[in-house]
């Protein structure tokens, strides 16, 4: 009786158990009714859009068009294509027996050839394979970066200098001179081309004021190289002379051989490159005036008698006659400085020039007024007999530093 009552025992509990177990914990008993479950509702699934196929460029056409009988051999179809009979391969005779082509071996030759296919058609497109008789086409890339290189590439730099070739330190000129003697029938223009220098560099190293003074026989010293020759004065600093000349002070100490920048009074300083002033070549050259009117010289420059009054007294010009009305020219280029009338000279212009000033006398008319510049050989006036005057003539006188000089000697 015991063993029946202790199985009913047990198989009551597990009931109990099994009970807990499917009921959620914690959860109470609704005492309302359960609702009816709900009834799934069976639909359609959508239907999806069929993709269209995109649209294939030219090389894709090309490659399509390429494999079709390939294709066709192996009997490999596309995807997406209409089923077909494939056609199997013909098998190969191999000594004397059939040897069926393997199936795994269409697939890759047709890789293969696809891929030989493309590579034809990039190195086409590129320039890199070309078919005979075709010129070759070079393409370089738009990226600056890219481009460098390819330049690097197509031009390639030097190589750099080994230690043994790099040059050595430059050798700096300085000054040397050399002697010349004067021949028959040297001009100053001409020993200076034949020297290979410049005429104000012959001019100031030898220190000529007048070329007509160089005369067979003269030594002359010639430096090597085109430049000037400056006699220290007292105040004179290699600063301010450099900042004078516009040579670099660094040239002065090399071709002058200079320690350093202390310099003496009297002290001959060679200036490589300098040159003189224009009208000073023109003044020793003998070229700086010209005769400002063509017509007999009548009076030189010096003591004479006077034809009015037959006193001696200085001429501080020429005289040149010419008839009344002869144009008179500028002697050299120049500002006039000066138009009036004077009870001596008459009708009278005064021009200033570089350190100098020319004076026409007995004038019947100006043609320039004061401020005005003119050109060497421009008009400025015309012959007269005004003044103390015997006769129609030209007064022309020099003044140089404000003193009166010669003007024969500067008229070429």
């Amino acid at each position: 009786m015991i063993a029946p009552l202790q199985r009913q025992h047990v198989r009551r509990r597990q009931r109990i158990s099994l009970r807990l177990r499917a009921r959620p914990r914690h959860a109470r008993p609704s005492r309302s009714p359960q609702a009816p479950a709900p009834q799934l509702v069976r639909r359609a699934l959508p239907r999806l859009p069929v993709p269209r196929r995109a649209r294939r460029g030219a090389v894709s056409r090309l490659l399509a068009a390429a494999a079709r009988p390939l294709r066709r051999r192996s009997g490999i179809r596309r995807p997406g294509a209409a089923t077909e009979r494939a056609t199997r391969l013909q098998p190969r005779r191999v000594n004397g027996w059939q040897k069926p082509a393997p199936a795994a071996l269409r697939p890759a030759l047709l890789f293969a050839a696809t891929l030989a296919l493309l590579s034809a058609v990039i190195l086409l497109g590129t320039g890199t394979l070309r078919f005979p008789g075709q010129a070759s086409r070079v393409e370089f890339p738009d990226s600056e970066a890219a481009a460098l290189e390819m330049m690097h590439l197509v031009v390639p730099e030097e190589p750099a200098a080994a230690p043994d070739d790099l040059p050595g330190p430059k050798t700096l000129k300085t000054l040397s001179t050399t002697v010349y003697t004067v021949r028959q029938g040297d001009s100053v223009s001409g020993i200076a081309q034949k020297h290979g220098l410049s005429i104000d560099t012959v001019l100031s190293w030898n220190a000529i004021r007048d070329a007509h003074l160089v005369v067979p026989g003269r030594v002359l010293t010639l430096p090597n190289a085109d430049g000037l020759r400056y006699t220290v004065r007292r105040g004179d600093t290699l600063e301010s002379i450099a900042k004078r000349s516009g040579i670099p002070l660094a040239s002065i100490l090399d071709w002058n051989d200079l320690g350093s920048s202390v310099i003496t009074v009297n002290q001959a300083l060679f200036l490589p490159g300098a040159r003189m002033p224009a009208a000073d070549i023109a003044r020793a050259l003998g070229t700086l005036f010209v005769w400002p009117v063509k017509g007999r010289l009548s009076s030189r420059y010096g003591i004479r008698v006077g034809p009015v009054d037959g006193i001696q007294r200085m001429h501080w010009g020429i005289d040149l006659e010419a008839s009344t009305g002869t144009s008179v020219l500028a002697a050299a280029a120049g500002t006039v400085a000066d138009v009036g009338y004077n009870g001596t000279y008459g009708k009278y212009i005064i021009l200033r020039h570089s350190g100098f000033q020319t004076l026409y006398g007995h004038l019947s008319r100006f043609t320039v007024a004061v401020g005005e510049s003119v050109a060497q050989g421009r008009k400025i006036g015309e012959v007269g007999n005004t003044g103390v005057s015997t006769g129609p003539h030209l007064h022309f006188g020099v003044f140089r530093g404000g003193e009166p000089v010669d003007p024969l000697r500067y008229l070429k």
